[in-house]
């Protein structure tokens, strides 16, 4: 999914990355050509991406999350006022065909909401055990979904995502 998800960045981009695990191995893939600029509130994305000295990584600042490296808050919020990025590649904890999209957190929660405002296309990073689950905060419904990359995507997620104009990109496990 990583792997897939790093073809969307193109050279010369300013991205954003939220947190989670995926995201961190989407960052351990990227191989930047030219500059690249990324936003992000995940710790963890920071330093897979400081390996690349063509890489500006814009650090969220705000209170950081002990479960997921990441930072939530309204300074973060504040800080993503001063930009807007071509895409936003955005891990969750659940999907679900009414619900939407959504994480264990509500300020995290918001801060991807707020992520998805300040970007032109939003791309879902999501394993096929995040489908059915719904989770404590909403982060959106699928109205502002581009893309959903995942190892496997239920048919009646395909069927809705297809009928709604969300690119779906299925991933081999492995």
């Amino acid at each position: 999914m990583a792997r897939a998800a790093s073809k969307f960045v193109t050279a010369n981009d300013s991205i954003i990355i939220g947190s989670g695990t995926t995201t961190q191995f989407l960052a351990r893939e990227i191989v930047p050509q030219g500059h690249l600029t990324v936003v992000t509130s995940a710790l963890n994305v920071t330093f897979e991406l400081l390996k690349h000295a063509n890489v500006e990584v814009i650090q969220l600042g705000g209170s950081v999350r002990h479960t997921s490296s990441s930072v939530t808050g309204l300074y973060a919020m504040q800080i993503l006022d001063q930009f807007y990025c071509s895409k936003l590649f955005l891990g969750v904890d659940g999907i679900d065909l009414e619900y939407g999209i959504s994480t264990t957190s509500a300020q995290e929660a918001l801060l991807n909401q707020k992520m998805i405002s300040v970007a032109h296309q939003v791309i879902v990073l999501a394993d096929s055990s995040k489908f059915g689950r719904k989770s404590f905060g909403k982060i959106t419904d699928y109205s502002q979904i581009d893309v959903i990359i995942s190892d496997d995507i239920p048919k009646p997620y395909l069927d809705r995502f297809d009928s709604l104009g969300i690119q779906t990109i299925i991933c081999g496990k492995g």
